[in-house]
């Protein structure tokens, strides 16, 4: 099990880099008092919702570009690929499952 834990090493680190930094983009920017408008969130959170969405944004694109780049090959090429050829899905779900965790 060494071995699929090493596959998904890069891919933790870079959901754990986004959660650092989707944590700390906003704690420059905390408003003064009285700044803040009744019923309006903070704009930390704003900060931080935008960084996630942009986030998201970019990662299912790449998703996206990688499975329609898995498919031309597939459909240009052999009829009968090997088991191991193709799209990847494994390490998108686990990004997306550390953003949540």
């Amino acid at each position: 099990t060494d071995a699929g834990v090493a596959h998904f090493l890069h891919v933790d680190a870079f959901s754990d880099l986004i959660v650092l930094l989707i944590k700390c983009c906003g704690r420059g920017q905390q408003p003064k008092t009285g700044a803040e408008k009744e019923g309006q969130p903070p704009s930390n959170i704003l900060a931080e919702v935008a960084l996630l969405t942009k986030v998201v944004t970019v990662v299912s694109r790449v998703l996206v570009e990688d499975h329609n780049a898995h498919l031309t090959a597939l459909v240009a090429e052999d009829p009968a690929p090997l088991p191991w050829q193709g799209f990847h899905q494994q390490p998108y779900f686990r990004f997306f499952s550390n953003l949540l965790i």
